[in-house]
């Protein structure tokens, strides 16, 4: 009968013990690195978003701008001048406060509605008729809807900025 353990078998078991060891030792390597991949990508998510986030309000505030621009020019001009500025008021209006609505979360939550006021105020009382008088641009109704226009706007400034300071925050810091 053989002897279980002969002097010829420890080299087997010596590499078999430093074969165990690598093993485990690549166990707890793998474990570490599949932890702070985790991480890392934890961390690029959310900077992803906010920067999709922050895109989406400053686009928004360009579209506000266009906007601006596109009814002071409609209501300096009489009812009786063709031209398209209305419609594209119109459907201007519609996708903003569309997108105020949808990104509420990361504006603020009276967004679509504090939109809504100044839609009214753009769109209300004489707009696409006919017989309507042309404004002087320095009329206290151009100023109002300026203003309310400019106020929207500093809010998605804020809201922006509000994004950049998220977005510089980490769960490390």
């Amino acid at each position: 009968m053989a002897d279980p353990l002969s002097w010829r078998d420890i080299p087997a078991w010596l590499a078999l013990a430093t074969s165990m060891g690598i093993a485990i030792r690549q166990g707890f390597i793998n474990r570490r690195l599949a932890k702070e991949r985790k991480e890392f990508e934890e961390k690029n998510t959310v900077q992803n978003i906010n920067q999709l986030r922050r895109m989406r309000a400053e686009q928004l505030v360009k579209e506000l701008d266009e906007l601006s621009t596109l009814a002071v020019g409609y209501w300096v001009q009489s009812g009786s001048v063709i031209s398209t500025e209305g419609i594209i008021i119109s459907m201007k209006t519609r996708a903003i406060s569309s997108s105020c609505y949808e990104y509420r979360d990361f504006l603020w939550p009276s967004a679509a509605s504090d939109f809504s006021a100044i839609k009214m105020k753009i769109t209300g009382g004489n707009f696409q008729v006919k017989s309507r008088e042309a404004y002087l641009p320095s009329s206290p109704f151009i100023r109002d809807c300026t203003t309310a226009l400019s106020g929207f706007r500093e809010k998605l400034q804020r809201a922006c900025d509000k994004l950049d300071e998220i977005h510089t925050k980490t769960p490390s810091n």
